[in-house]
């Protein structure tokens, strides 16, 4: 089953297939039709598109940061209209330009400046600030962080990985649920074509006295039970067609021709390599040990609130009385500086290093019980594709002496050694008998299925 149902490397058959009357689905073309047509996993695919981009924006807290800044700034009090206000107040360092009278605020041409030699007007002010800032040491909790972005960003492309095997798994079922039927339903058929043909013949003798009236009954209401056994199995048909289109993403009512050729395998699988092969494969068991190792980092990122931090500050400054601060007048200013931070909530850190040191004992108290809860899971898949298997050979040896029994009721018959019921339950039974077999080999198929699932090898 491991190689059986491994996702094809060929491409994904056309949509169109589905309604070429030459062209037969197989399982692989369907288990690979699914994966590439599901919408769960395309949304699964944008949201470990979004913890890459998350992981990344928590990349840059750890580099340098560029901060630029512009900021023009005018005093209100540089106006003519000022001038009265300004005049004889502060006489050392305000003057007026443009006229013979102080603080004649109506003459043309005032303006109010500064007494002393000045380059650039300090009542306007444009300035560009570029400040660089880099991180020295967190105390662990911005490379913690990232740490944890990078985990939560692997641990969404495992839970893809399990949608695809259990997607995997639903496709399986669903198409042999519809092989199953279409057997049962050919089954059905034989069975109506069989006591159709008695029907006919029991109201023949029965017109020349040579068949009871009983016997055409017989007939007639074993026919009814074959019709209304078709009719269910016609149901379940279209039950399981239902459920295989809504995988493939086909609109329902969609008809298509399947392989439905039936082959048994005995498994290859036994206790105790079962166990090994779950543990070491199911990404449900990968994922907790990622949960198991985000605990740990968010227990160093809430340590690190005890640890002071440090960054390096370089700040470039461009200033300027005109919007363009890049012209020749304008003055340039730098600084560096190193700025350490320490919080002393030591009581709210404590608590929260505490709570996250609980959330991580509950995660390894989780991913205990979730390996618990496999080894019961493949445990009882195992014993469905061993019971499956046992019922396999009962049903082929019981289907071998219905026949002969049939073979020879239905000679006695012709000896008129026995009657139209003898034949008839011969006939049902057969039709029985075939009809466990098919069930018990699919079901063994999708049983297999399912414990590879269950081992984590189903692909």
């Amino acid at each position: 089953m491991s190689e059986a149902f491994t996702t094809p490397t060929t491409q994904p058959p056309n949509i169109d297939m589905a309604n070429r009357a030459s062209t037969k689905m197989t399982v692989h073309d369907a288990i690979q039709l699914a994966i590439t047509r599901n919408l769960s996993l395309g949304s699964q695919a944008l949201t470990i598109a979004q913890k890459q981009n998350a992981k990344w924006a928590t990349y840059s807290d750890m580099i340098a940061q560029l901060n630029v800044e512009y900021k023009p700034v005018v005093n209100r009090y540089w106006q003519p209209g000022s001038i009265g206000y300004l005049a004889g107040k502060h006489a050392s360092r305000w003057m007026i330009r443009g006229s013979t009278a102080v603080g004649n605020t109506q003459s043309q041409g005032i303006t109010l400046q500064p007494e002393y030699p000045y380059r650039i007007d300090p009542y306007k002010a444009m300035t560009l600030t570029a400040t660089l800032t880099h991180p020295i040491y967190s105390g662990g909790r911005l490379s913690n962080s990232y740490q944890y972005s990078v985990m939560d960003a692997i641990a969404s492309g495992v839970d893809m990985e399990t949608m695809r095997r259990d997607l995997t798994n639903s496709v399986i079922q669903a198409f042999y649920h519809v092989v199953l039927n279409k057997k049962l339903l050919e089954v059905a058929d034989e069975s109506i074509r069989e006591f159709a043909a008695f029907k006919k013949r029991a109201n023949a003798l029965q017109k020349h006295g040579e068949a009871l009236k009983v016997d055409v009954a017989a007939a007639e209401g074993n026919l009814a039970k074959a019709k209304a056994r078709k009719s269910k199995v016609v149901a379940d048909l279209e039950t399981a067609l239902a459920q295989l289109n809504f995988l493939l993403v086909f609109p329902q009512g969609t008809h298509f021709k399947v392989d439905d050729r039936v082959a048994y395998k005995p498994s290859p699988y036994s206790i105790p390599e079962i166990y090994l092969i779950a543990v070491s494969n199911r990404t449900e068991v990968k994922k907790a040990n990622i949960s198991v190792d985000q605990a740990i980092s968010q227990v160093k990122i809430a340590q690190a609130a005890f640890l002071p931090g440090v960054n390096l500050q370089l700040q470039g400054q461009r200033m300027n009385d005109d919007w363009n601060v890049f012209d020749p007048e304008g003055t340039n200013e730098w600084s560096i500086q190193g700025i350490l931070t320490l919080s002393f909530d030591t009581f709210r850190t404590r608590e929260t290093v505490h709570q996250k040191r609980n959330a991580h004992s509950q995660s390894v108290v989780n991913k205990e019980y979730l390996v618990q809860q496999i080894m019961q899971q493949v445990h009882a898949a195992y014993l469905q594709v061993k019971q499956s298997e046992a019922n396999i050979e009962e049903f082929r040896t019981e289907i071998k002496w219905r026949k002969d029994q049939y073979d020879r009721t239905r000679a006695m018959y012709n000896q008129q050694l026995s009657t139209y019921l003898n034949v008839m339950d011969a006939i049902a039974n057969l039709d029985l008998s075939k009809s466990n077999y098919f069930t018990a080999v699919l079901n063994h198929t999708i049983n297999v299925a399912e414990l590879e699932r269950q081992m984590g090898t189903l692909r």
